[in-house]
Parts: C-alpha cells; structure tokens; sequence
C-alpha cells in the first residue's frame, strides 16, 4: 500500500513469524546502498509472546508468570538483539530511512468474547501493559540507531479483539493470522501511521 501510495519500487521481505536472527539471515538481501527507505517490525517473536498469549487464552490459567517472562526478555535481551538487526541494516542500506513499526495493543481491556471468553479483561490490561513495555523499548532503540519509531498503539484503538470494527483477528485456525492485523488493520491502523511519517 505504501509503494503504491509513494509509486516506490517494493521489495517486500517480510515474513510471519520471523524473529531477529531469521531476519539477519533471510531477509536483509532486499537491502543495499540505492535503498532509500526500510520499514522493520521485529522483536516480538524473541521474546515468548506468542507463548503468554496462548497461556492467557486457556481458561483457568494463571497467565501473569508467562507475561513477566516476556517483559524479563524485552528488558534484558530484546535491546542486543536490536541492536544486531538495526546495525545490519544501517551497514546494507546506509543512505535509507529506516522506520521502526510498533505493535498494537491486542485487547481492548472492557470486554471479553469468542465461545470461552477469554481472556479476562484482567489478563487483557496486564497484557496490554506489556505491549507498552515493548513499545518503550523498541522507540529507545530505534532512537539510539538514528531511526523514527512509528508508534501504532492509537491507530488501533477501540479496534482492538472483542472491538465491534476490530483491525486485529482473533484466535483463528490455522493460528498463523491469529493475533495479527486484518485487512482494515493494514489499510487503517500501519498504513496511515507509516504514511504520515514519510
């Protein structure tokens, strides 16, 4: 949406699932000294939270040891591992733009819904607490590299899972697509938050 917004020529390397050391392998050959803008979103599969989201979704599971795994990870290893990325690409692309995205907060922390209502709206604040802990630490980082972090965290709210317009799908099956931007998400939520800052 952006390159043809732009009429940029796209090289699009992006991949669900995909933590930082698969992006240092895979995915940096779109990148060389001609590319004028890079737009990254990493970190939140390095640390566990695929794994506190799918504890928090299981009834009658305490799901807050899971969510402090993960806020342990971002605060202690997530930094160097950023670092690893944003280097890379600062070292294959040095003249670009470099644009961090962000993530949304997932819940709307009012309500519950789907067949198991889970999870609580007490579990979905505390999981949104810790979307605002990563949110910290991936700015910090793109500031230290010289790159802008694209906060999305409002472009998403009152469209979060359980919402009535959410631009976040909920548990899905296959899961690969549970818990990410839908379509609305893309067009309303990163498009317009990325484009503003180009």
């Amino acid at each position: 949406m952006l390159a043809n917004g732009l009429g940029a020529d796209l090289r699009f390397a992006a991949c669900s699932g995909a933590t930082a050391a698969d992006l240092l392998a895979e995915q940096l050959g779109a990148l060389d000294a001609g590319t004028d803008l890079v737009t990254v979103t990493i970190g939140g599969n390095d640390i566990g939270w695929t794994e506190a989201v799918a504890a928090c979704l299981t009834p009658l599971m305490d799901c807050t040891g899971r969510i402090e795994a993960s806020e342990t990870l971002m605060r202690g290893q997530l930094p160097g591992l950023l670092d690893g990325v944003y280097d890379a690409i600062a070292d294959r692309a040095p003249r670009a733009e470099v644009l961090v995205l962000g993530y949304p907060r997932l819940f709307n922390a009012r309500t519950t819904c789907g067949a198991l209502h889970q999870p609580s709206v007490a579990e979905q604040t505390r999981m949104n607490a810790a979307a605002d802990v990563l949110a910290g630490v991936l700015d910090a980082a793109a500031a230290d590299h010289g790159f802008k972090y694209v906060d999305v965290r409002e472009s998403f709210a009152g469209h979060a899972v359980c919402d009535d317009v959410p631009y976040l799908h909920g548990l899905r099956y296959p899961t690969a697509e549970s818990f990410h931007p839908n379509a609305l998400g893309h067009a309303n939520g990163y498009y317009p938050a990325v484009a503003r800052e180009v």
